[in-house]
């Protein structure tokens, strides 16, 4: 009796082994035993990384990027965090198969090198922001790159009409 009591034990062993090993990962959202992750938040800009090794949460970090302070400085109210994942990755896959909010973080921190880059005044940074905000909790991560690109088109081009007024006004 004994014997079969480990020998069950033992099968049960053996197979429920690979149902936890590949069900648990999926659990928490990776396909695989250990993977990376990143998210945005929608409502600030900040940044989440989470860390998943087997079936436990390794790390989970949340960090402030040049982009959510300038949110939080424009536009008021903290509201719940509403986390969007941007991309998971893992030793078994070269890519990630999240491509809806792929680019956020990215065109997020271009706007700002944009704003910073030219000087940008407050009232116009103000504006450049609550876009950014207005298509980021829409998921129209492409309309924040064009309005990145907008964004530094229009200031060139301020910037050049302001040194065509001093060399005209240097000629006089």
């Amino acid at each position: 009796m004994r014997r079969r009591k480990v020998f069950v034990m033992v099968g049960l062993v053996l197979v429920l082994t690979p149902i936890v090993i590949v069900g648990v990962p999926w659990f928490w959202g990776c396909e695989e035993m250990a993977c990376e992750q990143s998210y945005i938040d929608i409502h600030s800009g900040r940044v989440r990384n989470r860390r998943v090794v087997g079936i436990v949460l390794s790390s989970d970090s949340i960090q402030s990027t040049a982009f959510s302070k300038l949110a939080s400085k424009y536009v008021g109210g903290a509201q719940e965090p509403e986390w969007k994942l941007v991309s998971s990755q893992s030793w078994l896959s070269e890519t990630s198969p999240y491509y809806h909010y792929h680019s956020a973080i990215g065109a997020c921190n271009s706007l700002v090198m944009v704003l910073n880059t030219f000087r940008v005044g407050e009232p116009e940074k103000r504006k450049y922001i609550e876009q950014c905000l207005v298509y980021l909790n829409d998921g129209e991560i492409g309309k924040i790159e064009k309005l990145a690109q907008e964004a530094w088109q229009e200031q060139e081009k301020r910037q050049h009409e302001a040194q065509a007024r001093k060399s005209g006004e240097k000629r006089q």
